[in-house]
């Protein structure tokens, strides 16, 4: 098929020749390009359902064919999930991970934070599906690692699991294909591992990990060497008032010295924390401790910083791809489907994010249905 090479979409074009077509290449009537253009403009518009995806596309079908032929129309909802569920689950991905390469580097950003976090998708399996044992065909809901660059304010990767595999291995699978060099990646204690970390050093980027039960020695040997660390002990602390609320919090930090016992364990380690924070809400207070281990030796103050942008995963990407792209409610069950329409949306945050237009999400995907000008603007930051 002949791509229609608009100055606007031609890195989108280029990308899209590169994912192969599972297909049999006789008798195919939707080219593979128009299929996937079709969804990611769907998305961009806020629509969630292969039915409304193509809606979309046939009321707007004259603006569609300043980018593709579309000599067929447009595909039905059923194609449209038929030939996205065969695709591979690398291939959008991949398409992901090229487009927070080249954010970073027009950016140029040498020394991003990045979080990584895994995040299911609750309606990706049905609940009899979930409740019938592996061995008898059932399945868990899909799994999906994702990693998010706070100064870009996107998602630069993920990797997926159609069986809501082992976070952690999705993790390490997603480290193997990110590009981190000169970054500090921050995770959960769910993703504290030997492997994990010389992943991490091996991409020559550096950790800040949080550490639980699940690791019990590395825990007693952070909260034993805080006990008797002194003098030693750098504090940074900060206080918040928020509509009847007041939260401290108190970060300590000790330095790691390569004769350490910990040392032998945590590859490149340089430094433990511990956080100590105390919220009031209506004259009731709570306390609660967290531990971490680093491979930078930065002051408490931005370990601090750090620790508290790493929430950011939670706030600005998971928040917003469950209530604003209904994520969650996401019903595909093919193969790869769920992991796939995934990816896209993640595309298409990362596509808005970059466009300078303080707007909300939803305001923008508003403006994408209703004018073609806005349409061809954001096609530019693709």
């Amino acid at each position: 098929m002949e791509i229609i090479t608009n100055a606007e979409i031609v890195i989108l074009a280029k990308e899209l020749t590169k994912i192969e077509d599972p297909r049999r290449t006789t008798n195919t009537r939707y080219p593979l390009a128009e299929v996937i253009f079709t969804v990611l403009c769907g998305l961009m518009a806020g629509q969630n359902s292969w039915y409304l995806m193509k809606v979309f596309a046939e009321l707007q079908l004259n603006w569609m064919r300043e980018y593709y032929p579309f000599k067929h129309g447009i595909a039905s909802h059923d194609t449209l999930n038929r030939v996205i569920s065969l695709l591979s689950a690398e291939c959008f991905e991949e398409l992901l991970s090229s487009i927070g390469e080249r954010k970073l580097v027009v950016e140029a950003i040498h020394q991003p934070t990045i979080s990584i976090d895994g995040k299911g998708i609750a309606r990706s399996a049905t609940v009899k599906e979930q409740q019938t044992n592996h061995k008898a065909g059932g399945r868990t809901c899909t799994l999906i690692a994702n990693a998010y660059c706070h100064e870009l304010g996107m998602c630069i990767g993920q990797k997926s699991d159609d069986n809501m595999g082992k976070e952690k291995k999705l993790v390490e699978a997603l480290l193997d294909k990110l590009s981190i060099r000169n970054a500090l990646v921050i995770a959960d204690a769910g993703n504290l591992s030997t492997t994990i970390v010389k992943k991490i050093r091996a991409g020559a980027a550096d950790y800040l990990l949080a550490v639980k039960g699940n690791n019990k020695l590395t825990k007693a040997y952070i909260m034993n060497t805080f006990a008797k660390g002194g003098e030693a002990i750098e504090v940074n602390e900060m206080e918040e008032k928020n509509r009847g609320r007041t939260e401290k919090r108190t970060c300590c930090v000790l330095p790691v010295k390569k004769t350490d016992t910990i040392a032998t364990k945590w590859e490149g380690i340089q430094s433990i924390v511990k956080i100590e924070r105390s919220r009031t809400i209506r004259d009731k207070e709570s306390k609660e401790t967290s531990f971490y281990i680093s491979s930078i030796a930065a002051n408490a103050a931005v370990l601090q910083y750090k620790i508290r942008q790493h929430w950011g995963i939670e706030n600005k990407l998971h928040w917003v791809l469950d209530v604003i792209m209904q994520e969650d409610d996401c019903s595909s069950r093919a193969k790869n489907c769920a992991g796939n329409l995934a990816a896209l949306r993640r595309m298409v945050l990362a596509i808005y994010k970059s466009i300078p237009d303080e707007r909300s999400y939803k305001a923008k995907m508003l403006n994408f249905v209703a004018d073609a000008g806005f349409r061809n603007t954001v096609l530019k930051y693709l």
